[in-house]
């Protein structure tokens, strides 16, 4: 057996014992996925394992406005469902259908506390324990290893780029909807921080010098082109097509499913890659920064590129 198949043994030995405590759990609850951004959604479904098994409360997650996705079209496990019969038996106020809703907001709270507070969990049937970060890097190994099909393709863009077989630097440029200006009670406010090329490539200079390799991560093809002019000695290497002018959500949501399957398959394997790095930095107000420090094999080596220091809590 090699250590790649003992440690998928040892991941699905784990996802089964999960499954088995979480159907052990009485007074369920229902967290609805939504067509939200990809990554906010498998944040929060991690958030809510994470709560379930923390409050011994059975959790089921339910997918059908999940992008017009299922997890496991993405990742090597299942969620904990039910069917719709027993859904209908849990009272409306411990179901979280969208953003606002008084029971996701719960759940974000419950999340930034427990961060805040530093307490040290302990799930004794699955030998985790740990503060909320620690505890929620051994969840996301679980249910998030990429499935066969996003495996292999990590592997090709990897080899296909050059980066299979040296150490290389990742860097996140979040454009699009994320820093657009909107207004709120005459206010103007983005939900994220529009960082510039050349701070990103000021970090890698500085966080690891003489590493020439830098794998850009964006949605918008004018940051590769300003990070290429503020790093001239740079190899830089990505997978965003030229065309790309930033992510919008509700242009994403009106796409054909074949059309967002494919953009989120693009996501999945640059944030493979990145995690892979010796090195990366990402605003960590965007929920994919989130995601790869949290999967990355090295969280200490994992920066944040605007005022939100670290990933958590959310």
């Amino acid at each position: 057996m090699t250590p790649h198949e003992h440690d998928d043994g040892l991941r699905s030995e784990g996802l089964q014992r999960y499954h088995a405590l979480n159907r052990s759990f009485g007074a369920p609850f229902v967290l609805h996925l939504s067509r939200r951004g990809f990554f906010s959604e498998v944040n929060v479904a991690i958030d809510a394992i994470t709560r379930g098994l923390v409050d011994r409360r059975r959790l089921i997650i339910t997918q059908h406005r999940f992008n017009d996705l299922r997890w496991c079209d993405a990742f090597a496990s299942n969620l904990p469902d039910a069917d719709a019969a027993e859904i209908e038996l849990v009272p409306p106020d411990c179901q979280a259908h969208r953003a606002k809703s008084e029971s996701f907001l719960a759940l974000l709270n419950w999340t930034k506390e427990q961060s805040r507070s530093g307490t040290q969990l302990r799930i004794e049937e699955l030998g985790l324990g740990g503060d909320l970060f620690e505890v929620k890097r051994s969840i996301y190994s679980l249910f998030c290893r990429p499935n066969a099909t996003v495996a292999t393709e990590v592997r090709q863009q990897m080899e296909a780029n050059g980066l299979h077989d040296k150490q290389f630097s990742a860097v996140h440029i979040r454009r699009g909807d994320k820093i657009a200006v909107q207004y709120r009670r005459g206010r103007p406010w983005s939900e994220g921080e529009d960082t510039s090329a050349a701070h990103c490539a000021d970090m890698v200079h500085r966080w690891a010098p003489g590493m020439r390799d830098v794998f850009v991560l964006t949605d918008d093809y004018r940051a590769v082109q300003d990070f290429r002019a503020a790093a001239p000695g740079f190899r830089v290497v990505t997978l965003c097509p030229p065309h790309a002018t930033g992510h919008d959500q509700s242009t994403f949501n009106a796409g054909r499913p074949e059309e967002k399957w494919a953009t989120i398959r693009r996501l999945l394997v640059e944030a493979n890659i990145a995690s892979r790095s010796q090195f990366f930095a990402g605003g960590f107000k965007s929920n994919i920064p989130k995601f790869i420090a949290s999967v990355h094999f090295d969280p200490s080596r994992c920066v944040s590129t605007d005022s939100k220091i670290t990933p958590w809590p959310y």
